[in-house]
């Protein structure tokens, strides 16, 4: 039997996810608009991975972000070129390379961060904690759900 409510709860959270994005794009600050304007989803994806883990591989991008080794290559080396990120090979591993925020990539990342940060949390301003910890709570189960379904290949279905 098809569950009516899923179909909805997936357009409410594409709905959500495009006024989020919106809500972002209109309210970014002048100093780093620019910046962050000219950053592709992907770019983005990588600041927001390489803040939250400092340092990473070419082969942990490409987990995190399911693309191929290739795209993430060119994605990291235009970061590269235009002086937000810096590679740098591991000491005791020639062969391993780090990814990692050049001194105006931090600057960014930092002024992103914050500034999502803001955004985020005006968009949940009219929730109490205790609503606030329940969505997350939710959210959560229905991610863990689709990575299990991914996992069992029932995902592959669609």
């Amino acid at each position: 039997m098809e569950n009516q409510h899923a179909f909805l709860i997936l357009q409410q959270i594409r709905e959500l996810y495009g006024q989020i994005n919106q809500c972002f794009a209109h309210s970014t600050p002048k100093s780093t608009s620019e910046d962050i304007a000219s950053l592709t989803p992907q770019q983005l994806l990588i600041v927001k991975i390489i803040g939250h883990q400092n340092q990473v591989t070419i082969s942990t991008l490409c987990q995190q972000l399911s693309l191929s080794k290739g795209t993430v290559s060119g994605i990291v080396s235009r970061m590269v070129a235009s002086g937000l990120l810096e590679k740098h090979h591991d000491l005791e591993d020639r062969r391993t390379v780090w990814i990692r925020f050049s001194p105006s990539g931090k600057e960014l990342a930092y002024h992103f961060r914050s500034h999502m940060s803001s955004v985020l949390s005006s968009l949940v301003q009219d929730f109490s904690q205790l609503e606030q910890e329940k969505l997350s709570k939710d959210l959560n189960r229905l991610i863990q759900s689709l990575k299990e379904n991914k996992e069992s290949n029932t995902c592959q279905q669609f």
